[in-house]
């Protein structure tokens, strides 16, 4: 999948109803400081909606600016609960969880890209859910917003 196809597939869904709230990105470049001050390798799918989108909010589900998930990251680390540094979090899960993009380089490159569902930072062995990349994991957002109209 494409950034284009994704776009395709959010324009889709709001026009047959869907709750959808999407936000153009302010800055394009932001993604990357991020992505450099962290250290940490973003696959080119993340880049690429986040050079598109400043935020979008699907049904309930709000992925939030690329600012806040910076802040989100710098709080689970100082607080020891970021399951281990190369995880990104994007979606809070509401019950305690939440699911990650892997950053990685060298032995992590095979999967990078991919989003993992921690349901419980309390066991951060535990992963629940794992899609094999960002577009795919917003793509199973937008469908399940879709299965509940």
């Amino acid at each position: 999948m494409t950034i284009q196809e994704l776009v395709s597939e959010i324009t889709r869904f709001q026009n047959a109803g869907g709750q959808i709230v999407a936000m153009p990105a302010d800055d394009p470049n932001q993604v990357l400081a991020v992505q450099d001050s962290l250290n940490l390798h973003f696959s080119s799918e993340f880049v690429q909606f986040y050079q598109t989108y400043s935020r979008i909010q699907i049904a309930h589900r709000r992925l939030r600016s690329i600012g806040i998930l910076y802040d989100l990251y710098q709080e689970q680390k100082s607080s020891r609960v970021l399951p281990a540094k190369h995880l990104f979090p994007v979606l809070e899960n509401f019950s305690g969880g939440y699911y990650y993009l892997v950053c990685g380089q060298g032995s992590l490159e095979s999967e990078s890209g991919r989003v993992l569902h921690y349901s419980d930072l309390g066991n951060p062995n535990e992963v629940e859910d794992s899609y094999g990349s960002y577009f795919a994991f917003v793509t199973e957002l937008i469908q399940t917003a879709e299965d509940c109209m």
